[in-house]
């Protein structure tokens, strides 16, 4: 993927659709989430929340076998 400034436009709805190249570089699918910065007053920062859940599910897996 290049660095090259990519622009994308909101739609009526409030979305911005994220250019292909850049979800499949960074692994982003339906679904994947984002915390939402406000960095000025005329820009925005978006930064992935990292999928956590698998590590959640084990944690309880492990809980509830010392709880035996």
């Amino acid at each position: 993927m290049s660095n090259h400034l990519k622009i994308s436009q909101i739609d009526n709805r409030g979305q911005i659709v994220i250019p292909k190249e850049i979800r499949e570089k960074l692994k982003i699918s339906p679904g994947t989430g984002f915390y939402i910065y406000n960095i000025s007053s005329d820009g925005i920062l978006l930064k992935k929340i990292p999928n956590i859940l698998p590590d959640i599910e084990l944690a309880k897996k492990e809980l509830r076998r010392f709880k035996k």
